[in-house]
């Protein structure tokens, strides 16, 4: 049986538009998300697009007092004027620390500030719900009962004097939460999931998740939402539309950005079985009008998953199309690793194989939905974030970027963001669809999936769009004021500076090059230092 709402979350009218997903949806680039990005976010810019029906309010973005922990492109800009040759290494290695002073600086500020805020009068409500990290079990098993009580473990372990990249050992070993990452023990179609028992407690990513539901579910702590989770807020506020992004987080993060791609292709292929019933919930949404699916991209498209082998100045020649018409290097790296161990290198089958588990669970996603809906008698609509990307696939093909702007002449694809002539002083963009943690979209890369989200509603009901989202680099600070040294040097040494001692500090340089694994991504990092990937 559903929980019944409280009287302030369906007051007034109801919402023109919801989202609920991950980060693709809750607008991070950069590895942040704060006030400014929120209402650059996809469903911000879709929302600002429509004209509400009677009856129907405007979409509400997501606020932030400040961001969810760490702010990179500051923190980048801080160093910028300093950060320069070998120099800069040195350099790079003191924003380290400064980084996790400033993460848990932040902390302590949400702690402190969550506790003392004055409840007002009226509480808020979001309409994008989409959270950064979110898996299945955080909208459809985890209710807000359960992400406070984590919130409230992990406040009370953090402290002034603990080290941020080391919170995951401040709890006790027998801590409820230490193998919960998933909130297995939560009722619904999650159960223990052994790709997520890692044995350890928590760490700065999860810290990230559960304070950012916390705050997107309930941003003023108001009472009665104990029992609701995500999936049950969006059936009680009963939104006109729905954008649902889901999926990443379930085995494309693996293998672009956590170099573990056995274990990404598994849990893209658990994802597809856990789907289904998901699906259904969504499909129950009351009086719900249009459920607009994103489709996610494919491991191959990433910018985080790079061609390891260049040739000549800056580029890897064109590979061979393959028997189903895609091209792929003969070697592969995750660039942009965000966990120990550093980057991985991967065959041109091992990557082919990635894709093909992705296209498997895509497959399942959109056919899963289309069942739900049209047995509950409910329309729904996909956009292919695959076909998005592969219309400007510069990585894999070498063909023509996407240009928003032709007056500009500028053209953005999908390797990773930075310049092609670091030692020289050229600065021609390369990348620039997807930010600095070559995961998530800049501006740009969000309002070009805006469009197209904009366009599906259209087909769907021709009166709502008002005005499709406008897609040019104006808005993005990013692409209009890269912080060029630093962007250089974080991108090149990236690849193995999780190999080094305490997670990423540079203090063990030498270490790193020590033995042939280590020297070979060694190697490759100096390789791409002038041409860059």
């Amino acid at each position: 049986m559903a929980p019944v709402p409280p009287a302030w979350l369906v007051a007034g009218d109801r919402p023109v538009l919801m989202a609920i997903g991950d980060s693709f949806l809750n607008g991070m680039r950069s590895l942040t998300i704060d006030d400014a990005l929120a209402r650059l976010s996809i469903p911000a810019l879709v929302g600002a697009a429509l004209r509400p029906p009677a009856g129907f309010a405007p979409f509400a973005p997501a606020a932030y007092p400040r961001p969810v922990l760490i702010d990179g492109e500051a923190l980048l800009r801080r160093h910028v004027r300093s950060i320069a040759g070998l120099v800069g290494l040195v350099q790079l290695g003191a924003a380290l620390g400064e980084i996790k002073g400033a993460v848990r600086a932040n902390a302590l500020a949400w702690i402190h500030g969550r506790a003392s805020a004055p409840m007002p009068a009226r509480p808020q409500r979001f309409d994008n719900l989409a959270i950064a990290g979110a898996r299945l079990p955080d909208v459809f098993g985890a209710d807000y009962r359960t992400i406070a009580d984590r919130w409230a473990v992990m406040a009370g372990a953090i402290t002034a004097e603990a080290d941020p990249f080391d919170w995951e050992g401040l709890l006790a070993a027998d801590d409820p939460y230490a193998d919960d990452r998933a909130y297995a023990d939560q009722p619904g179609p999650f159960p223990a999931d052994p790709l997520l028992a890692t044995g350890r407690g928590w760490g700065v990513a999860d810290c990230h998740i559960t304070l950012n539901a916390l705050h997107l579910m309930n941003p003023d702590g108001a009472p009665g939402l104990e029992e609701f989770r995500v999936v049950d807020i969006v059936h009680a506020r009963r939104p006109h539309v729905l954008l649902v992004n889901l999926g990443p987080n379930h085995g494309l993060a693996d293998i672009c950005s956590g170099g573990q791609g056995a274990r990404g292709a598994a849990r893209l292929r658990r994802f597809a079985r856990l789907w289904p019933r998901c699906a259904e919930e969504l499909a129950a949404t009351p009086d719900l009008g249009l459920c607009v699916v994103l489709l996610p991209p494919l491991p191959s498209q990433v910018p985080a998953l790079m061609p390891s082998r260049l040739t000549g100045d800056v580029d890897p020649p064109v590979p061979p199309a393959g028997p189903d018409g895609r091209r792929y290097h003969a070697e592969y790296v995750s660039a942009m690793s965000l966990t120990p161990g550093g980057a991985a290198f991967y065959t041109r089958d091992e990557v082919r194989g990635f894709d093909a588990a992705a296209e498997e669970a895509r497959a399942a996603l959109r056919q899963a939905t289309q069942a739900a809906f049209d047995a509950a008698g409910r329309r729904v609509a996909f956009v292919d974030c695959a076909a998005l990307i592969g219309a400007h696939d510069v990585k894999n093909s070498m063909g023509d970027p996407f240009v928003p702007d032709p007056a500009a002449g500028v053209g953005y694809d999908n390797r990773c963001l930075g310049d092609r002539g670091a030692l020289t002083g050229r600065r021609r963009l390369r990348g620039g669809i997807c930010s600095l943690d070559n995961f998530h979209p800049t501006t740009l890369g969000y309002r070009y999936v805006a469009r197209a989200v904009a366009e599906a509603i259209a087909d769907a009901e021709p009166g709502l769009v008002a005005a499709l989202p406008e897609v040019s680099i104006r808005g993005d600070t990013l692409l209009g004021d890269m912080p060029w040294p630093a962007v250089n040097l974080l991108q090149t040494f990236w690849p193995f500076a999780q190999d080094l001692p305490g997670g990423g500090g540079f203090g063990g340089a030498v270490a790193a090059v020590a033995g042939e694994a280590a020297g070979r991504r060694a190697f490759r990092a100096m390789q791409r230092f002038g041409g860059m990937r």
